[in-house]
């Protein structure tokens, strides 16, 4: 049985690595504007892509922080330091 070699694409998806990467630069330029509610949307993408990024999960704990969304911001570092602990 012969095969026939699969078509050229042009186009390339992002891997996980690179939609993570882009994920947390948006996150961190919305921190910065201070669109405290959309970096956060930001961050949640990167945790759906990589559950136990701490940096994502940092940043979501400043963002929650900055809402005053203390318990939620306490929970948030509370996870960052299990998983990364001093």
């Amino acid at each position: 049985m012969k095969t026939e070699p699969m078509a050229e694409t042009t186009e390339t998806t992002p891997t996980d690595s690179e939609r993570e990467a882009t994920l947390l630069r948006e996150a961190l330029g919305l921190f910065e504007q201070k669109r405290y509610r959309e970096a956060l949307l930001a961050c949640e993408g990167v945790l759906v892509i990589k559950p136990n990024s701490v940096l994502a999960l940092s940043l979501k704990g400043a963002l929650h922080e900055r809402l005053g969304e203390i318990p939620e911001a306490i929970r948030t570092y509370e996870r960052v330091l299990e998983l990364n602990p001093l």
